[in-house]
């Protein structure tokens, strides 16, 4: 993707979350928690796979869950490039696995649009804002810390890219006060 697309990503994203400001469960599916499979535009009803997938579609990009199979992350998953943690940028796709270890442990089965990130005086990145579609809230902007803390640290899988050359370096960042 091309900054300009990935900046449209972003930007739909965020009108998922505007568009749920009391975090309604029903926005992730309309019949309610547990249940899986909405694919709709920022206000109606989506899964994390329905909003990533919608992002990257309205930034003009193909439709990462079109081809394959599995479930919609998994897909994505599949159509994308992997991304090294430092060389992370906004609108590129997190992913997730689903908590569980050993044999009973399923990845790739969460996912979002990262929308900020973070990094240290080094310039390693330390953490990321990303919007995603949860069962509890419906979309909502989240953070998950690289160094395998928190709830989304521990499930963390890796960063994806959809359709775009490797850079020469990673991104150049500017470090906050």
């Amino acid at each position: 993707m091309t900054e300009e697309e990935r900046m449209k990503a972003v930007e739909q994203a965020k009108k998922y979350v505007e568009k749920n400001p009391n975090r309604d469960p029903k926005l992730y599916h309309p019949e309610g928690k547990g249940k899986t499979g909405s694919k709709g535009k920022p206000g109606e009803a989506t899964d994390c796979s329905g909003l990533t997938s919608n992002c990257l579609v309205t930034a003009g990009v193909k439709d990462p869950i079109s081809t394959g199979t599995g479930g919609g992350i998994k897909r994505t998953v599949n159509n994308t490039e992997k991304v090294k943690n430092n060389w992370v940028q906004e609108g590129n796709i997190v992913t997730f696995n689903n908590g569980k270890t050993g044999k009973d442990a399923k990845s790739n089965t969460h996912g979002g649009i990262v929308t900020k990130v973070n990094i240290n005086e080094s310039g390693q990145v330390t953490s990321v804002k990303f919007i995603h579609s949860a069962s509890s809230t419906g979309p909502i902007e989240s953070t998950v810390n690289l160094d395998g803390t928190g709830y989304y640290g521990k499930r963390f899988e890796g960063f994806r890219k959809w359709d775009s050359p490797e850079p020469k370096a990673p991104p150049i960042f500017t470090v906050e006060p």
